[in-house]
């Protein structure tokens, strides 16, 4: 459930993207496919045990990632440097050039720059930057990356701060997440090592194991 906030979190889909996270979905299909194997036929002890390990090894991988990255970009977002930051360096560029658009059309401006004529050119240029803008300033009372300035998806032409400590924030929360599926993992892995050789191990001998040779 954790990976799937990670998947529907706005900001990790833009700055760190959400197919690592989707490898959950092989988890499940996974967990479901383990019951019904063992329907079919006897699997060795061990399989019990690697049915535990192999998941939790993939959410550990889940975790490690999405929590370094997301403290990598959650440090660019919040220093002031705008150009030294590969993760702001194009929003700077998509939206300077969202600005001049507005400043060369806003007669025809309501609302959004979306209603200028040339949108549809300069959109091509910058796809994921105008439309992540776009979700950041209806969700955000804020503008741009960098400084403060103009609104222009939404209500365009009223001031507004910067969104860099908006999507900063929403980050913090995917960090967040990344680090209780890290060390929730870690923790489960590390249980069923005494698990199974505390209260398993004896089962497998006097029962299953002799259950499988019949």
């Amino acid at each position: 459930m954790l990976c799937l906030q990670l998947i529907n979190n706005q900001d990790v889909e833009y700055f760190i993207g959400t197919a690592v996270a989707k490898l959950s979905y092989l988890v499940v299909a996974f967990v479901l496919f383990l019951p019904a194997a063992h329907l079919v036929s006897k699997m060795h002890p061990w399989v019990f045990l690697l049915s535990v390990w192999l998941p939790g090894f993939v959410f550990v991988g889940i975790g490690w990632h999405y929590r370094d990255q997301a403290d990598l970009v959650i440090g660019a977002l919040q220093s002031r440097d705008c150009g030294g930051f590969v993760e702001k360096r194009r929003l700077a560029k998509a939206y300077e050039e969202a600005q001049g658009l507005y400043n060369s059309c806003s007669k025809f401006v309501s609302n959004s720059i979306e209603e200028c004529p040339q949108y549809p050119d300069v959109y091509r240029e910058f796809p994921d930057e105008f439309n992540y803008f776009r979700g950041l300033e209806q969700r955000f009372q804020c503008t741009g990356i960098c400084t403060s300035a103009r609104r222009l998806w939404d209500s365009a032409g009223t001031p507004a701060p910067p969104c860099a400590l908006y999507a900063a924030q929403w980050l913090r929360g995917g960090l967040v997440m990344a680090q209780f599926i890290l060390w929730y993992v870690v923790i489960l892995i590390l249980m069923s090592i005494p698990v199974f050789v505390l209260l398993l191990d004896s089962f497998f001998k006097e029962y299953y194991t002799p259950l499988t040779k019949d």
